[in-house]
């Protein structure tokens, strides 16, 4: 009876077992599918790569900004030092215009306009056309003035001594003067025009370029003798001369402040650029490391799927054991209760509570190693997990470093270039107050002169 309990009891374990192994099959078919289905590290990595080519290309970009960014900074200050030397030329140009107007303007006053203001003499030339007709370059050509030029048609000229050229073809004057300017002969030497003085005719006269004089009655001013008209004929000179060039200097001065407006554009679009590209990079580091902490948990997520796999994978293997002992516990049961013994089946009851026990002891055993090596198993996927993510940082790492020392490169570079610009603009203030000291020089030159 206790043979045929036995057997009894080991085929209810037996449909126990069978059907824990039915469920263990059963769970690890889903687990597996679920390994298969939810690989999320794949397409993680892809994601990851993707955003790390995009960060290197712009951190390419923002190399190549910063560059193009440094150079349009050093055109413009180039741009703007030469715009200041052009402003300055053109305001220092333009006062000595100013100054010279006001002068000129200053003789110029009266109810008629002398015909001094109509006067072109070539250059070298003024103070020869001055002695020559004193006062009365101050006369005008209209009608109503006290004292005027007027036309007059003369036949039979006498000609001027021979060797001696007329003053008119070097004076630009109305044609009310062109008969006195016809009269009048020079010469290139005082001694030339005492010798030259004795052949004069009534009415001609003779000039040095110097500004000795001789009229045809005798008298005779040297080249010493005051000539308050020649110097503003000179002063109607040299303003025409400085007028002619005030021109292209404004339009220096012009082009040069568009060239610096445009840099400044540059500049300008090159920083915008450059904080955008920055703030795009910034985004996109950030978006890498939320994804490579993804990663990991994906990592580890999916090592502890495949421990669990592992473990059900080993409970099948101890339940299938279980079955097959089962089974052969039972058909040796069977075979035993056909030849019912039970002297010979008390002792085999002893044998098999005896195996029975050390079975269940063998079996805790080999439980608590199946935990033991579970927990290894986690422990070394939490490892790798975290050993990818360390490689992964170390190279992010070594990246950045590369960069930064590549950064303190152009720094360097940078902070000698404007130390050297510096040294520059300290001299500055020297050479504006020399520029600033011969403006003034100048403006009184004129003043006495005026």
């Amino acid at each position: 009876q206790s043979l045929e309990q036995q057997v009894n009891a080991d085929r209810s374990r037996l449909a126990s077992v069978r059907d824990r192994l039915s469920r263990v099959e059963q769970s690890l078919a889903e687990k597996q599918e679920a390994h298969r289905a939810e690989d999320r590290a794949t397409p993680l990595r892809a994601a990851l790569e993707t955003l790390e080519q995009s960060a290197e290309t712009l951190r390419a970009d923002l190399q190549s900004t910063d560059t193009a960014l440094t150079a349009a900074r050093s055109k413009l200050d180039s741009a703007r030092e030469t715009m200041q030397t052009r402003q300055r030329e053109r305001s220092k140009l333009q006062g000595e215009v100013d100054t010279l107007q006001s002068i000129v303007d200053a003789y110029a006053q009266g109810d008629f306009k002398p015909v001094l203001d109509d006067i072109q003499a070539d250059d070298g030339f003024e103070t020869a056309l001055s002695k020559a007709l004193g006062d009365t370059l101050m006369a005008s050509i209209e009608d109503d003035a006290p004292v005027a030029w007027t036309s007059r048609t003369v036949s039979d000229l006498p000609s001027l001594p021979a060797g001696v050229t007329a003053l008119e073809p070097h004076v630009k004057a109305p044609a009310q003067m062109k008969l006195a300017l016809s009269q009048i002969g020079v010469v290139e030497s005082e001694e030339h025009g005492i010798t030259l003085s004795q052949q004069l005719k009534p009415g001609q006269s003779l000039v040095s370029r110097d500004g000795a004089y001789w009229r045809w009655d005798g008298l005779y001013m040297k080249a010493t003798s005051a000539d308050r008209h020649a110097i503003q004929l000179k002063q109607k000179n040299k303003l025409v001369e400085l007028a002619a060039l005030l021109p292209g200097v404004v339009a220096a001065a012009e082009e040069s402040q568009e060239i610096v407006g445009t840099l400044t554009e540059k500049v300008d679009t090159l920083q915008s650029k450059r904080r955008d590209v920055q703030q795009t990079l910034q985004s996109t580091d950030n978006d890498i490391r939320i994804k490579r902490n993804e990663l990991n948990r994906a990592i580890e997520d999916q090592s502890a799927l495949q421990a669990e796999i592992a473990k059900l994978e080993e409970a099948l293997s101890l339940a299938r054991v279980d079955a097959d002992t089962l089974d052969q516990r039972i058909e040796s049961g069977a075979q035993e209760l056909a030849g019912f013994d039970e002297t010979a089946m008390a002792q085999q009851q002893q044998d098999i509570d005896s195996l029975r026990t050390r079975l269940g002891e063998a079996r805790e055993a080999h439980h608590e190693a199946i935990r033991e090596l579970q927990t290894v198993r986690q422990e070394h996927a939490t490892r790798d997990a975290r050993l990818q993510a360390l490689r992964d940082e170390r190279v992010s790492l070594q990246n950045r470093c590369v960069r930064a020392r590549e950064r303190i490169a152009e720094l360097e570079e940078r902070t000698a270039s404007l130390q050297e610009k510096l040294e520059n603009l300290q001299k500055r203030p020297g050479e504006i107050r020399e520029a600033k000291e011969e403006v003034l020089n100048r403006i009184r030159e004129i003043e006495t002169e005026k």
